[in-house]
């Protein structure tokens, strides 16, 4: 159960300012807002978050749900996305998809039609990055969300 863990360092409010690729192939700017807390014992994590573009659009507001599976050994999220009814779910294969090095952690899973991959680096006790990419032949790997999150509250607070 000690892999049940691993995304702790994501509870609480946190702020975010980076980039995400737009639908036309070209980097926008975003801002962030992301509160998560533990539930389920601390096999799960609840999050909710607003994604703002260009000058302050609102693009995404969502829930992302993840769950540690104790008999599978893995992780898996499920995302939300309520404004257009996107239900993704990202299941790790257990053992080695979800790493943990001096570098930071990284999750990669499968979705609809493609892998994705979470990496969380730089990870310190108010700040961390996150970058996420996607394959679609399971070899090489597009950059398409690049953020710099500042906590702004802890768990209990958020």
């Amino acid at each position: 159960m000690k892999d049940a863990t691993t995304f702790d360092f994501l509870l609480g409010r946190w702020q975010a300012r980076g980039r995400a690729m737009g639908t036309e192939g070209q980097w926008e700017p975003v801002d962030m807002v992301w509160m998560s807390h533990s539930v389920l014992d601390g096999l799960a994590i609840a999050g909710t978050y607003q994604t703002r573009v260009g000058e302050g659009e609102l693009r995404v507001t969502a829930l992302d749900f993840r769950r540690y599976d104790t008999t599978a050994e893995r992780w898996s999220i499920e995302w939300l996305d309520p404004q257009t009814g996107l239900l993704r779910t990202q299941v790790s294969d257990g053992g080695g998809d979800v790493r943990r090095t001096k570098a930071g952690v990284s999750m990669t899973s499968r979705a609809a039609g493609f892998l994705h991959r979470e990496r969380f680096e730089d990870i310190g006790q108010d700040r961390f990055v996150y970058r996420a990419e996607i394959s679609r032949d399971g070899g090489s790997w597009t950059l398409i969300e690049d953020r710099e999150l500042t906590r702004t509250a802890p768990a209990a607070q958020a």
